[in-house]
C-alpha cells in the first residue's frame, strides 16, 4: 500500500510505501502522482516500514522523482529512510546516485 498525503502546510507531499510495488501497481501510483505534481512544493519518501523493495519500486520512485525535479520540485528521501534505502540498495547492488 502507498499514501500520499500533504503535510499541515498543504505544499509538502508526503509518499510512504507500506508495501512493495507490482508493475501494474506502480504503474498506477505514478500515473497518480503525477497528476497532483503542481500541488507539490517538496515530496518526501519513506520506506521505512519495507523489509525488502524490488527494483521495480525503486525505478518508479526514481522515476517520480526526476518527474518532480524537473518541474522544480524538491524529492527528498526521510533521513530514516536513507540508512534503509542504503541497506536495500547493498543487497540489489544498485547505486544510490541512480536513484536520486
Amino acid at each position: 500500500m502507498i499514501s500520499i498525503k500533504k503535510s499541515k502546510n498543504g505544499n509538502i507531499g508526503q509518499i510512504v510505501l507500506k508495501d512493495d510495488l507490482s508493475i501494474d501497481q506502480a504503474n498506477k501510483f505514478k500515473e497518480e502522482i503525477t497528476q497532483k505534481i503542481s500541488s507539490f512544493e517538496k515530496i518526501e519518501i519513506s520506506i521505512e516500514e519495507l523489509e525488502t523493495v524490488s527494483l521495480i519500486t525503486l525505478q518508479v520512485l526514481k522515476s517520480i522523482c526526476v518527474t518532480f525535479s524537473q518541474n522544480n520540485i524538491l524529492c527528498n528521501w526521510v533521513s530514516s529512510s536513507d540508512k534503509k534505502l542504503g541497506e536495500i540498495l547493498k543487497t540489489t547492488g544498485l547505486d544510490l546516485k541512480e536513484l536520486i
